[in-house]
């Protein structure tokens, strides 16, 4: 019995391991100084935190850890978490053992969409929505929807969505361009009336621009 508690313990889920990592400040400043390193010694470093070592083990996922920018944009993500106050950090944890079937597939996913974001500004942005689910001020669901945000959305476009749904003049290429990308991104939905159609911004889009872009 011993035994099998702790090989469960070590083939624990993503989550938890990256849950460890969000706990230990000294893990956290392990992987953000390995956003620094060469692939070579990224092998060292990944058997002391757990969330590395739970994506370089073979057969577990398939994230390729040899992409160095994943590990620089994970880095990211972390160095921004880091940032919580200790009580608030507790909360963070507490509130992932509290919800481990729903949260568990959401860390899944936010190391997926950290997998697939096209930058380290990105990584911070998904930490911002994080730290808003640490305050308690977003759902573990809103969490969810705002990763898928930052993983469509491109951050050359940020400054023409929000000026189109805050209704400020802005310089666009065509009206067709700048809905594609509101609607592609979940951003904004359309309506329509008697004067014509025209782009509304979603509940997202709020959340998004009030826990994401206002953080900056």
């Amino acid at each position: 019995m011993k035994q099998e508690s702790r090989e469960k313990c070590e083939q624990g889920g993503l989550g938890d391991s990256l849950r460890a990592t969000i706990e230990s400040s000294a893990m956290t400043d392990a992987l953000i100084e390995a956003g620094d390193f060469s692939l070579a010694r990224i092998a060292d470093v990944a058997d002391g935190i757990p969330v590395l070592k739970w994506i370089t083990a073979a057969g577990r996922t398939a994230l390729s850890i040899r992409d160095h920018l994943f590990v620089k944009k994970l880095a990211s993500f972390l160095a921004d978490l880091k940032a919580l106050p200790p009580d608030t950090r507790a909360n963070l944890v507490e509130r992932l053992d509290q919800e481990p079937a729903f949260v568990n597939r959401a860390t899944e996913a936010l190391i997926t969409v950290l997998d697939r974001v096209d930058s380290t500004l990105k990584a911070k942005w998904l930490a911002k929505a994080l730290r808003a689910y640490a305050t308690e001020q977003i759902t573990a669901r809103e969490l969810m929807r705002l990763n898928a945000v930052v993983e469509r959305v491109l951050v050359c476009d940020i400054e023409g969505i929000v000026a189109t749904l805050e209704k400020q003049e802005v310089q666009r290429e065509s009206d067709d361009d700048s809905a594609q990308r509101e609607l592609m991104a979940g951003l904004a939905a359309t309506t329509h009336g008697y004067g014509g159609g025209g782009l509304v911004p979603t509940p997202v889009y709020r959340l998004f621009k009030k826990h994401v872009l206002e953080r900056l």
